[in-house]
């Protein structure tokens, strides 16, 4: 898989969703180095969120069928979770945003980024 790093990106971006659109291409794009994202094409994602998707149904049978999850929960405790969970999403926002709005992103070579991959914990 081809790695470019988010400022050569910004530079190529035309070029490079061509790749991923009518090519087929899979790519990372790096910032600093490491690993922030993917870009693959709309099929690929489709596939994924179809496997996730049925995934999913089957912990959701699965949890349904479960003897223990019977008990019914408080529609309080559900807002409650949701609205902390909201709360998280936009904190994640907040640090993309950020991140992205980094000028001084360069290019670091795949195998710069499969190597730092390796070292990781």
């Amino acid at each position: 898989m081809a790695a470019v790093t988010a400022t050569r990106l910004r530079g190529r971006t035309g070029e490079t969703l061509d790749a991923v659109q009518f090519g087929g291409a899979r790519m990372i794009v790096t910032r600093r180095g490491r690993p922030a994202a993917a870009l693959v094409p709309v099929a690929d994602l489709q596939l994924l969120e179809g496997f996730e998707d049925g995934l999913d149904a089957a912990a959701a049978d699965e949890a349904a069928s479960d003897p223990d999850n019977q008990e019914r929960i408080p529609w309080e405790h559900v807002k409650a979770a949701s609205r902390a969970l909201t709360a998280a999403d936009r904190a994640d926002a907040e640090d993309i945003e950020r991140v992205l709005a980094d000028p001084d992103e360069e290019w670091t070579p795949l195998e710069d980024v499969l190597a730092e991959a390796e070292r990781l914990p």
